[in-house]
C-alpha cells in the first residue's frame, strides 16, 4: 500500500510491505559484503552512527537501517574520524522537495533512462 510521509523539506510516497520484502531479500549490507578495511570500520560503528530522526523514518518506512546497499569511504578527516556516503533504497518516490539529486542521475551518461522515476511538476 502506497503512503505519504513529509520530512523536512520533502513529500515522499513509499510502501512499507514492499521494502519489508525487498530488505528481508539481502543476506548482508554493502558493508558487510567487502572485505577492505573502510568497510570493515563502518561494520564496526555503525549501530551508532544514525540520528534517531533518521532511524524512526526508516523503520516507518520498512527501511531497515543495518542494510545499506552501497557504500563508499570519502575521507579520512583524522585517526578515528571518517567520512562515508552511503545509500538505502525503497520503493516510493519524491513527491517535493529538492531533487538535485535526481537531476544529476538524468544528467549522467543516460543513466535516467535506465530507470524509471516520477516527474513531479
Amino acid at each position: 500500500m502506497i503512503r505519504k510521509i513529509e520530512y523536512k523539506k520533502w513529500s515522499l510516497k513509499y510502501d512499507r510491505e514492499e521494502n519489508i520484502k525487498l530488505y528481508s531479500c539481502l543476506d548482508k549490507s554493502a558493508s558487510e559484503a567487502c572485505s577492505c578495511a573502510p568497510c570493515k570500520n563502518f561494520v564496526r560503528v555503525k549501530d551508532g552512527i544514525y540520528p534517531k530522526e533518521i532511524l524512526e523514518q526508516f523503520l516507518t518506512m520498512g527501511i531497515d537501517p543495518q542494510k545499506e546497499i552501497e557504500l563508499s569511504h570519502c575521507a579520512r578527516k583524522e585517526p578515528g574520524l571518517h567520512y562515508y556516503s552511503g545509500a538505502h533504497i525503497s520503493y516510493g518516490s519524491v513527491v517535493s522537495g529538492n531533487q538535485g539529486f535526481l537531476n544529476r542521475i538524468r544528467k549522467s551518461l543516460g543513466v535516467a533512462q535506465k530507470y524509471k522515476y516520477e516527474e513531479v511538476n
